[in-house]
């Protein structure tokens, strides 16, 4: 009898022990906080923070919910616009050199800030040129892009050849392929690979270079 009171005895107290270091971890948990990084004003694309533009916050490991920047920020340039007290993240900025180039887009309004596919037509194809390009600036239909260093010698022929591109506002991270399509092949695509004609011509053929 008097064994199996102490098993029990050291049963409860390991039982104890351990609720014990579960309500420490909890307190230290409710208590623990992590550093992050806010701009103060609203900022655009292709900006290089300041000191005046960012301020440290802390915040508590619940309100994390996204991978946070906790480095300082400035001298880092944005790759998107930015409003006041918006809690920075890796993806807010650029990797690697980037430069800016104006180019000419013609279709809708492009905003200053935004991410856009970019195309253009050749030959009476059309090709995607530019995956993601941060807009810095919007001036008409003139729009400051931020590209790779390594390819300024590309965009500045084409800002100098005047080269009108087709801008779309990308939306997520997935861009469409780069192949080049001609009108015909892409109304034939869009009208499910075959192309649309009148109803009294009989049998309907895929346009050149399009399967059925």
């Amino acid at each position: 009898m008097t064994r199996r009171a102490t098993v029990i005895g050291v049963v409860a107290v390991a039982l104890v022990a351990v609720m014990g270091l579960i309500f420490m971890e909890i307190q230290s948990s409710a208590s623990a906080t992590v550093s992050g990084w806010v701009v103060t004003r609203d900022v655009s694309a292709g900006t290089v923070l300041g000191a005046g533009d960012v301020s440290r916050v802390t915040l508590r490991p619940s309100q994390d919910r996204f991978t946070i920047t906790n480095d300082n920020p400035t001298g880092k340039r944005t790759s998107h616009l930015l409003t006041a007290q918006t809690l920075l993240a890796p993806d807010d900025f650029t990797t690697g050199d980037r430069v800016q180039v104006t180019v000419t887009v013609s279709g809708g309004a492009v905003p200053a800030g935004a991410k856009v596919d970019l195309f253009a037509t050749v030959g009476g194809s059309t090709f995607l040129v530019g995956r993601h390009i941060p807009v810095a600036g919007v001036s008409g239909n003139s729009v400051t892009l931020l590209v790779p260093l390594d390819q300024e010698p590309l965009w500045v022929t084409v800002a100098a050849n005047n080269k009108a591109l087709t801008a779309v506002v990308a939306v997520g991270d997935v861009s469409p392929t780069s192949g080049g399509l001609t009108l015909d092949q892409a109304l034939a695509q869009l009208g499910g690979s075959q192309p649309a004609v009148p109803a009294s011509s009989g049998s309907v053929s895929p346009s050149p270079g399009v399967s059925p």
